[in-house]
């Protein structure tokens, strides 16, 4: 199968901040221009949030204190939901260049989590999966292109598609929306599936007490019913985990 292929090929969403912090850091201004102007040809406005943040990324907090708190980069810290949460400060700040954000993407997250989910899934039922994507060869290639090889205006696995070009279908090849395995949590959790959830999520607090700050929790998880906060997968993963954890227990 495929993995490996979206992070050494920026296929993601969300390196954007991290290509145009490196073409900065590199002084590559027409290339970032050129970016910077394909983003408002194909989403109707500058791209103004990631030159701000690659420039704070360059020019330090000096920089950013001249800036309004709303256009700040903040750095990971810990959620008020989660007791003694050692997660925070894995990464301080985005990454400086597109190639240290896909070396993440590769050796801390999510990869590795993919290919332990994909190893534990295939010997559940005695079958050798293997991922050509991770050959090292290809990697070391691919680790070592010019970013305009891997994203360049727009387009991720640049060089991918060209070369699959006559090979693959143009609606495989031009496709540029990223989906996965997608179910429809936010419907869910808003809809038919919402005492479903609650029920979940409380189950998960009665079980780790410790673990939970209960009265922020149930804030999150409120607010994320009512649309006071975006919806992410956070109530879910709480949910999920307190069944894994009383399957545990049993």
């Amino acid at each position: 199968d495929g993995q490996g292929a979206d992070e050494q090929l920026a296929g993601y969403g969300g390196n954007d901040l991290a290509l145009y912090a490196g073409l900065l850091g590199n002084k590559k201004f027409r290339s970032l221009l050129e970016e910077a102007r394909n983003y408002k040809q194909v989403n109707g406005g500058w791209p103004y949030g990631f030159l701000l943040g690659a420039m704070q990324l360059h020019y330090g907090p000096g920089f950013s204190k001249i800036l309004p708190e709303r256009l700040r980069l903040r750095k990971a810290g810990p959620v008020d939901w989660l007791n003694n949460d050692v997660t925070s400060g894995i990464y301080d700040l985005p990454a400086k260049s597109l190639q240290e954000n896909l070396l993440r993407q590769l050796y801390s997250e999510p990869l590795p989590a993919l290919l332990r989910y994909e190893d534990h899934n295939s010997m559940a039922w005695s079958v050798e999966s293997r991922t050509p994507f991770m050959d090292y060869r290809l990697l070391e290639f691919t680790l070592g292109l010019p970013e305009s090889f891997v994203y360049y205006k727009g387009e991720r696995k640049t060089i991918l598609r060209h070369a699959m070009h006559g090979i693959l279908p143009a609606s495989v090849e031009n496709r540029k929306d990223k989906m996965g395995f997608v179910t429809p949590e936010e419907l869910w959790l808003k809809e038919e599936g919402l005492e479903w959830f609650r029920e979940g999520v409380e189950d998960t607090l009665r079980l780790l007490p410790e673990m939970f700050n209960e009265d922020k929790v149930r804030k999150l998880f409120t607010d994320t019913v009512d649309g006071a906060v975006p919806f992410d997968f956070t109530i879910w993963r709480i949910l999920c985990f307190g069944k894994w954890y009383a399957s545990m227990i049993k």
